[in-house]
């Protein structure tokens, strides 16, 4: 599924002292587009005068900056073009020869590297929604070159000034499952919007997996709302960092090349304030020592001048003693941090200075939980240990009491409300097969701040409203009404059950009904 660029339903962004960037292929938007933060902030306010919980997204492609200013104005803001499932401009470019509206999922990830500290706890960076599970996208759009033309177009078939539908382009593009993982996984730490780009009634089971993996959900809906900053960069490999509000670390370690490699994060360099906090000094691994059978002499013939009359011998049986063991393979004090897969949910280790992946593929995105202290990363564990995690989740939860404000009230520094999606126990979301009962999912927009300017009561599913006009769906710009992770999926699975189970119950009560009128009509008639 893919749409148009979306119309002006809600307007978004406006430069403060940066000059406008208009992306390409929209540098012929109306004017009002290019300066709409009035606009949007006047929606705003309307919104805000019903009363009504609300859930505001903006979306004007990125033009005008809202990353400056979104936060005073809603709840979440597109940065850029609409995502097409092609993985680098290069092929979105030169070898689909895609219309300028569209970007590719690294130009989108590459829009956010600069933006973490614009996106917080009520208001987030979208980058547009997901394409996982697509197999390709039917684009279409005017072609403004001749060298613009799809290229499966046979001569004749295309001009400048042509318009291309739907059907005459086709399907192109796709991402392969290491890049959908990617994708999915940079959406997820970089604490992004997660709405569905394809149709959850026919999904493969391997989609739905990696959709509804519960370690990727949890970081993306992590409590404290913050998202990912690129730390480190060095040709084709990127480390990005998200702080948690268990005090932990997801980290994405990132393959951008062609060919598998290694990747290593160090605490001293990634995370150095945890670093110098938790140095203790460490022992030499593996400990350097004499040969035992000889260890009462070694230092004998050190002494009379062996190591270096006889260094083959002296060096490998005393090592110690003659000064020639290997270098320390930590020198001076070293902090230890446990590690956890986030994909997979396991406990990798304790790992002193430094984590490395191994092999990681082209395209290919590892993340991992870091944690300093006595236990691996918490909310990764049983109920339990999410205990504190949970306990900040229902705090903020019944903050959502608190009035509506106006804008012109917004506080832009407010760190104690986040959207979550809160499933009965666990930050996952756990829908059984098609027909059966899912488990409900509530979306929550918590306010520590009752200056918020729009926020979201807690509903069930089935009576999540965001404003007057209706509630999300699946039709063009179903993204502008915010980050409702995979409700229209939940939604779909369980209004299958619900609608079952009211024809069950219909049924029962025409046949009690029917079953009372024999007996009075039995009763009735005489023998």
């Amino acid at each position: 599924m893919h749409h148009a660029p979306c119309t002006l339903q809600f307007i978004n962004a406006t430069p403060l002292n940066q000059r406008i960037r208009v992306p390409q292929g929209l540098d012929k938007v109306a004017p009002e587009q290019k300066r709409p933060k009035e606009l949007y902030q006047k929606m705003r306010d309307a919104l805000n005068a019903t009363g009504r919980p609300i859930l505001y997204s903006l979306c004007n492609w990125g033009v005008g900056q809202p990353h400056l200013w979104g936060q005073q104005t809603g709840n979440s803001w597109r940065t850029g073009r609409d995502v097409f499932a092609v993985w680098d401009e290069h092929t979105a470019r030169d070898v689909l020869k895609l219309p300028g509206y569209l970007q590719s999922v690294m130009t989108a990830i590459e829009d956010l590297a600069s933006y973490h500290r614009f996106a917080g706890p009520g208001g987030f960076n979208d980058p547009d929604m997901l394409v996982v599970g697509l197999d390709g996208m039917t684009p279409y759009g005017i072609i403004d070159s001749d060298d613009k033309c799809p290229p499966h177009l046979a001569k004749g078939q295309c001009k400048k000034g042509d318009y291309i539908s739907r059907e005459l382009w086709g399907k192109v593009g796709g991402l392969t499952y290491t890049e959908q993982r990617t994708h999915f996984a940079f959406w997820c730490i970089l604490s992004s919007p997660l709405m569905l780009g394809n149709d959850p009634r026919h999904m493969s089971a391997a989609t739905k997996r990696l959709l509804t993996a519960p370690g990727m959900l949890a970081i993306n809906q992590d409590p404290l709302g913050q998202q990912a900053e690129r730390i480190y960069k060095e040709g084709d490999v990127a480390i990005w960092r998200k702080e948690l509000a268990s005090g932990d670390h997801a980290f994405l370690l990132f393959n951008g090349g062609s060919t598998p490699t290694d990747i290593t994060t160090r605490w001293e360099r990634d995370l150095p304030e945890l670093w110098a906090a938790n140095r203790k000094p460490v022992k030499r691994e593996p400990p350097c020592t004499d040969n035992a059978e000889v260890a009462d002499t070694c230092a004998g013939w050190a002494k009379g001048g062996e190591c270096a009359k006889n260094p083959g011998y002296m060096r490998g049986a005393c090592p110690l003693s003659c000064d020639a063991c290997p270098p320390a393979k930590w020198e001076g004090e070293q902090a230890t941090a446990h590690v956890m897969n986030a994909w997979e949910q396991e406990h990798e280790g304790e790992f002193i200075a430094m984590y490395t992946a191994m092999h990681v593929e082209p395209h290919e995105a590892r993340v991992i939980l870091v944690g300093f202290g006595p236990q691996a990363p918490a909310f990764m564990l049983g109920p339990s240990e999410r205990s504190a995690a949970a306990t900040k989740s229902s705090a903020a939860a019944e903050a959502m009491d608190a009035p509506i404000a106006r804008g012109s009230e917004r506080k832009s520094t407010s760190r104690d409300g986040v959207l979550l999606l809160l499933p009965q126990e666990e930050h996952a979301v756990r829908a059984e097969a098609a027909g059966a009962a899912a488990t409900m999912t509530e979306a929550v927009v918590t306010e520590g701040d009752s200056s918020r300017p729009l926020r979201s009561h807690r509903h069930s599913v089935h009576e999540q409203h965001f404003h007057e006009i209706g509630p999300p769906t699946l039709g063009a710009c179903a993204h502008q009404y915010g980050p409702s992770l995979l409700l229209m999926y939940v939604a779909s699975l369980t209004l299958a059950g619900v609608i079952a189970y009211i024809i069950r119950f219909v049924m029962r009560a025409r046949v009690a009904q029917q079953k009372q009128r024999l007996i009075k009509r039995a009763a009735a008639t005489p023998p």
